[in-house]
């Protein structure tokens, strides 16, 4: 099959896809990414087809709007705001390449941000997947990820807030979206967009995180699969510089400090504060820099800087990781088998933070906001005093290393695909109103 992968945002956010479509490359497919040109060498030596979308997130994190996210926090409605307006000089340019990429095409796999590839599939006739690195799908068992603190609710109040998020975004998107499909003739997207029919036509979804992490909820139905994680397994291809590697072996394991794609937000402050709290505990430090630009020539001998290490690399051989919990960098810490301490900016982040304090793998998060030398140094020593975090770290980690999440995931592509009666789409009442 020829499939075509639609990938936006972050590296966290594409890195997992790029994973999946070397699965399917070995499965014998062909697989086109398009994804921004930042991540072209993700798929170098591969043979993965690449098409660069005209979107560079590390710029757009570095405008006045993308440096507004960071005040955003819970705020779903105000984030995906700032978000679609930081897209949009690129948004119809992006969605002419995506859909340019989509011709030819088999299956389209996309993920949330390219959520008009949902459109693109029923114009095309052809089968569409969902690809969602978060528990984003509607269900009554949990609210969405984005309701602040993880409020208990009940089962239809559950489901309420899932209906609204999808809305926030679906709104904040849907005239751009709507009129570049103009394009396409007579063509309309639903005012209240797509979820309904996707839900109630089963249109599969792949959840590329661990059921050992998320466990799959009781109202998720056969067109929804967990498939574990997609890691993309760098380790054993990557040369580390020998400073890196005398820095290891010259004391006890360091801590990892990292924030990925949010140190674009300067966050020279609070680095420095993980950085003191590191030293008050008696701690060596790795200082992931990513896209800060934090220089050895600043730091103690007993801190190390370096712009990027991959996870599977360097993270089994640190005692924890401070991080923003992105699902991408959350993900190869609890893979890795060591313990968290999740500092969240917004979006996904405060998550994944309090999943990793109800595994008992690290510590109640704490938001980069109230990010202080005193409450990070108390956060590291209940991380690496406690014995029992420690271990259920470990154990953690082993569960998630005996997962297949790339090859359930090809093989759920290809079992639904096989089904074809079901690829024959119905003919969409575009007018209606859709919940």
């Amino acid at each position: 099959m020829k499939i075509t992968i639609l990938a936006i945002g972050t590296r966290g956010d594409v890195q997992p896809l790029v994973a999946l479509g070397q699965g399917l490359c070995a499965a014998g497919h062909h697989v086109t990414l398009a994804a921004p040109e930042n991540y072209a060498s993700l798929v170098h030596n591969t043979p993965i087809d690449f098409v660069k979308l005209p979107v560079d997130p590390q710029a757009l994190l570095k405008t006045e709007l993308g440096m507004g996210l960071i005040d955003t926090g819970y705020n779903v409605a105000i984030l995906t705001r700032k978000m679609i307006r930081a897209l949009e000089p690129i948004g119809e340019r992006s969605l002419s390449v995506m859909w340019d990429a989509c011709q030819g095409a088999d299956v389209i796999v996309y993920s949330i941000l390219a959520l008009p590839a949902h459109f693109f599939a029923e114009r095309l006739g052809i089968p569409a997947f969902l690809v969602c690195l978060q528990p984003l799908y509607r269900t009554r068992d949990f609210p969405s990820i984005f309701v602040p603190f993880g409020a208990r609710l009940t089962g239809r109040a559950n489901w309420m807030t899932h209906l609204l998020v999808e809305q926030v975004f679906w709104q904040s998107t849907r005239p751009t979206v709507s009129q570049w499909l103009q394009n396409l003739g007579p063509f309309k997207a639903p005012y209240l967009g797509p979820f309904r029919q996707m839900h109630l036509q089963q249109h599969p979804i792949l959840c590329g995180f661990s059921p050992a992490v998320v466990p799959k909820p009781r109202d998720w139905g056969n067109s929804v699969t967990v498939t574990g994680y997609w890691f993309l397994n760098q380790a054993h291809e990557w040369q580390p510089p020998q400073k890196l590697v005398d820095f290891l072996g010259a004391g006890p394991p360091p801590i990892c400090v990292g924030f990925g794609s949010m140190n674009a937000f300067s966050l020279e402050e609070r680095i420095s504060v993980a950085l003191d709290a590191i030293a008050r505990c008696g701690q060596r430090a790795i200082l992931l820099t990513g896209w800060s630009g934090v220089s050895n020539s600043a730091l103690p001998d007993d801190v190390f800087a370096i712009d990027q290490v991959p996870h599977d690399w360097l993270f089994p051989q640190v005692k924890a990781v401070i991080h923003h919990g992105g699902a991408g960098t959350t993900a190869a810490v609890l893979r890795s088998g060591v313990p968290s301490i999740v500092a969240p900016f917004f979006f996904d982040q405060f998550f994944w933070g309090r999943r990793v304090a109800a595994l008992n793998v690290g510590p109640t998060p704490i938001p980069w906001k109230s990010l202080s030398v005193d409450a990070l140094s108390g956060a590291i020593r209940q991380t690496t005093d406690n014995l029992t975090l420690r271990y259920r770290a470990i154990a953690l980690g082993q569960r998630i290393r005996a997962e297949d999440g790339v090859g359930h995931a090809v093989q759920a592509i290809e079992r639904h695909v096989s089904a074809a009666p079901h690829w024959q789409h119905r003919p969409v009442p575009f007018g209606n109103l859709y919940l």
